[in-house]
């Protein structure tokens, strides 16, 4: 295990130094190529469910659909290079223009990466994702690949979950029709954002004018939602809470 993580560690510092050489251990699945042993996301990683926009030489642009973890970029079109393997970074010449994919990505000072470092991407088909996902599994609901073992732990769109010294409640949990948000304060009247997530991480509604006045509640009608775990991302005062809700039948 030691020596994985050695080489795993290895790999990362000669990626980002863009060496000439690149030295990594063969990892067979993308659970065990982003997860520890404690089974937590390697610090780095960003997890993303994206689409192809466009390919060139030098690279290619894809659109953010969905986060599993790391940095909120939704909707976002990110530039991904033509990496040459010899610097720890993947071609793109095995993805193609509309179709779907989930990144393990790098971040960079401009732009973005894969590894060829272990399994940095799967293929998203018809809502399943297909691939060496982890040991025995090479297939799985899109909408369940976030409780896969030992893939890290993957929560959603990927910001902390609001708790004690949040200034609001989101409730209840699990909600059958309504679910309520109820700011901690009864003496101000302000505005909010918010932002709700599916389980992998798609925005299925935004309000930028959330308004709240003398603590009244704002009230969420969920009757139509199918059944499932949804992120409530509550934004106000430059600070962000995120609340999980399940929706029952």
């Amino acid at each position: 295990m030691k020596l994985r993580i050695t080489l795993i560690l290895l790999s990362a510092i000669l990626f980002y130094n863009r060496s000439s050489a690149c030295s990594c251990i063969n990892i067979g699945t993308f659970c065990e190529t982003i997860a520890g042993s404690n089974g937590m996301i390697w610090e780095g990683f960003q997890i993303y469910y994206v689409q192809v926009k466009n390919k060139k030489n030098s690279g290619m642009d894809v659109e953010v659909l969905g986060v599993l973890h790391g940095e909120d970029r939704l909707g976002e079109t990110l530039f991904f290079i033509n990496g040459a393997g010899a610097d720890c970074t993947m071609g793109i010449s095995n993805f193609q223009v509309g179709k779907q994919y989930l990144f393990a990505a790098w971040k960079r000072t401009s732009d973005w990466a894969l590894s060829i470092c272990g399994v940095s991407y799967l293929d998203v088909e018809n809502g399943k994702v297909k691939g060496p996902i982890a040991p025995g599994v090479n297939k799985v609901d899109l909408d369940k690949f976030n409780t896969v073992a030992n893939c890290g732990g993957l929560s959603g769109p990927g910001v902390p979950v609001g708790g004690p010294g949040a200034f609001f409640q989101v409730f209840p949990s699990p909600a059958s029709e309504t679910v309520f948000v109820r700011p901690s304060t009864d003496t101000l009247e302000f505005n909010l954002q918010l932002d709700v997530f599916d389980a992998i991480g798609r925005r299925v509604y935004r309000n930028h004018e959330v308004s709240f006045t003398d603590g009244s509640d704002f009230e969420m009608a969920v009757q139509d939602w199918a059944p499932g775990v949804y992120f409530f991302r509550v934004t106000a005062w430059n600070q962000r809470h995120t609340f999980r809700i399940v929706k029952g039948q």
